[in-house]
């Protein structure tokens, strides 16, 4: 367990010693950073990553205490983050768990968390896995490996009409790039002719013509790739539920690989329906378990869950009651390998950002502590930050607790010797569960005031903001200011909402 981080020079930046932390949180310890906007907390979080990380000496900050076999998990909820590198087979393990995605995660365990986090919460949304297989994409794939040479023979033989609709794209597709290349030609022209408005003013009519024309040519050629589409499928899509498979099948495939003798082969059996030999053919080696896996999965839903499976020409649907799917542990082999092949995929039925947001980073961060855990790391440092910023005060003032109960269940459930949590934050709200002691206040002086403090005093004096927006502020000043007021006053002063400040204003009025 980490103890303190501190300079190089010797000062305490963050201390973990805080003998009330196993019981008010049940982990380790648990400190917060607040600051301003760019007073630093990120660039400190990362600076420190960095430093405990590195197989040479901090640059800046150390860590006293013992960090043997120490994992440091990161998340921020932040936009435009740019993931940190994963660092394996140091002293210290290091993973950036801000973008992970379930998919490549045990889907019965995020299910499992998932729900458990919504219970808490209180939404009311029925978890489903929702998976769709747009066949048209499929056939788009595909119909790209049918290219036609010189003598206009192509590569896997097709009837008449399809050939004759793939001619017709390419004279399109050759048109506009003639017209683009005409585009390009007269804007260089253009601004060589800068000065000459005449000579420049016919470009631009020309170039009018070009868009024109351009537009027209792209719309014929979109229309043109539909009544491809619309062809392959008519001749070669799906009609039985096998074919419907095969074409699951050839969605995933065409996903996995860009070998083109691969995607070729497939393009060959899925539109002659030749599967004869398919195992000693070079798409074998994908094709086999995930054929197997998802017709054993398409039974497994028609018998057990119907109508969680759908399927047509045009599409395939995978969308299946998650908790439904739980109840079925005896399957859970099946299911996992029908998560590895695409089939699984959890969803919310109109879930909010923030919703979304809390549930990802609570499976997010759990799932980085198990996965270094499994390479023998005991001791952890979660860093987390923003991660309250998509959620309503409510959610905010369930966050910790939240977070802290999650955790310290991982804790005993891994038998982890120490869990030890710094949140980032700009939220007055988390700052009420924390002890002052435990915050670290960057860019500021004096005592910061927070665990069991109103809100109005910890956003005055930890936050040194005002409670009121800065249009509400202006405006009563100037409110107070003036010797009379106009109807428009009068109405913005009674709207005020605090008595004694409404009151203060009106009393000119009426005095």
């Amino acid at each position: 367990m980490i103890d303190k981080i501190k300079f190089l020079n010797g000062r305490t930046v963050i201390n973990f010693t805080d003998p009330a932390a196993e019981r008010l949180y049940k982990i380790n310890s648990l400190n917060l950073i607040i600051g301003d906007n760019g007073s630093g907390k990120t660039a400190l979080i990362k600076s420190i990553i960095k430093d405990l990380t590195s197989k040479k000496s901090g640059e800046k900050y150390i860590a006293v205490g013992k960090t043997d076999r120490l994992g440091i998990i990161y998340y921020t909820a932040a936009p435009f983050h740019r993931e940190l590198p994963e660092l394996r087979g140091n002293a210290v393990d290091f993973i950036d768990v801000s973008k992970s995605e379930s998919k490549n995660q045990n889907f019965l365990t995020v299910a499992k968390d998932y729900i458990e986090v919504v219970k808490k919460l209180g939404i009311s949304h029925k978890l489903r896995s929702v998976k769709v297989f747009d066949f048209a994409e499929t056939a788009i794939a595909l119909l790209n490996e049918i290219s036609i040479d010189k003598t206009l023979k192509p590569n896997i033989p097709i009837s008449q009409e399809l050939l004759s609709l793939r001619l017709d794209s390419n004279i399109l597709m050759k048109d506009h790039s003639s017209l683009t290349e005409q585009k390009i030609g007269l804007e260089d022209q253009w601004y060589e002719m800068t000065g000459l408005t005449e000579r420049q003013n016919e470009i631009d009519v020309q170039l009018s013509i070009l868009d024109s024309e351009l537009e027209k040519v792209a719309r014929a050629s979109k229309n043109k790739l539909n009544a491809m589409v619309d062809r392959f499928i008519y001749e070669c899509g799906a009609k039985t539920n096998a074919s419907e498979i095969n074409w699951i099948v050839a969605s995933y495939i065409l996903t996995r690989t860009q070998k083109s003798a691969v995607r070729l082969e497939l393009t060959r059996r899925i539109y002659h329906n030749d599967f004869s030999g398919i195992d000693k053919s070079v798409v074998a080696e994908l094709w086999n378990p995930a054929i197997k896996t998802v017709a054993a999965f398409v039974r497994f839903l028609n018998k057990n869950l119907p109508k969680s499976y759908s399927a047509d020409r045009s599409k395939a649907v995978f969308s299946i009651d998650v908790p439904a799917l739980l109840k079925f542990e005896k399957s859970a082999a099946l299911i996992e390998s029908a998560n590895k092949f695409g089939l699984l995929h959890i969803g919310f039925d109109a879930i909010s950002s923030g919703e979304a947001a809390i549930l990802h980073q609570m499976t997010s961060i759990v799932h980085g502590i198990q996965d270094l855990e499994r390479i023998g790391k005991k001791n952890f440092l979660i860093f987390i930050d923003e991660g309250d910023l998509l959620l309503h005060l409510r959610w905010q003032q369930q966050y910790l607790e939240l977070i802290t109960e999650k955790l310290s269940s991982v804790r005993s459930k891994l038998e982890l010797r120490s869990l030890q949590l710094v949140i980032a934050s700009h939220s007055p709200m988390l700052a009420t569960d924390v002890l002052r002691r435990s915050i670290t206040r960057l860019k500021s002086k004096g005592v910061a005031p927070s665990f069991g403090a109103p809100l109005q005093k910890i956003v005055n004096y930890s936050f040194g903001t005002s409670a009121m927006g800065r249009i509400a502020t202006k405006t009563i000043a100037d409110l107070r200011k003036k010797d009379k007021f106009d109807s428009i006053d009068l109405d913005i002063a009674n709207q005020i909402d605090d008595d004694f400040i409404k009151d203060h204003v009106l009393r000119k009025v009426n005095s």
